[in-house]
């Protein structure tokens, strides 16, 4: 159950890059939204001892970051 529950945070985090493209200021939601679903998502992992879900969680943390830094070197 709580591999589940960590996958829909997961997907969660994921959809949240709608308001990266699609909304004014979506980058700060975006920032805000992958972080906290990565930091709960990854509690949740790391409770389970589940390392591809720890592993998961913390790329979700890191992507809007990665993303804004990939915008700006090209």
């Amino acid at each position: 159950m709580p591999s589940i529950i960590s996958g829909i945070i997961f997907v969660v985090g994921l959809l949240s890059y709608y308001w990266f493209f699609f909304v004014d200021y979506g980058a700060i939601v975006t920032l805000i939204i992958t972080f906290l679903c990565g930091l709960f998502g990854g509690a949740i992992a790391f409770g389970t001892s589940n390392r591809k879900l720890i592993t998961m969680h913390v790329l979700l943390i890191l992507s809007p970051h990665l993303l804004l830094l990939a915008i700006n070197i090209f």
